[in-house]
């Protein structure tokens, strides 16, 4: 996100990580420390050849 960030002024920046941060609260639950884990699914496979 440090480049759309970067490119705005600090009231801006603010604004926005406010929003973002509104939004990861609405599909994330937040931990007790007031952190979010994000899931990232994951997929493990074994290839061989016959």
């Amino acid at each position: 996100m440090r480049p759309y960030l970067n490119v705005l002024d600090e009231e801006k920046r603010a604004d926005f990580e406010h929003d973002i941060l509104d939004r990861i609260k609405e599909n994330y639950t937040v931990q007790k420390n007031g952190k979010v884990i994000f899931r990232f699914p994951r997929l493990f496979f074994t290839a061989y050849s016959e």
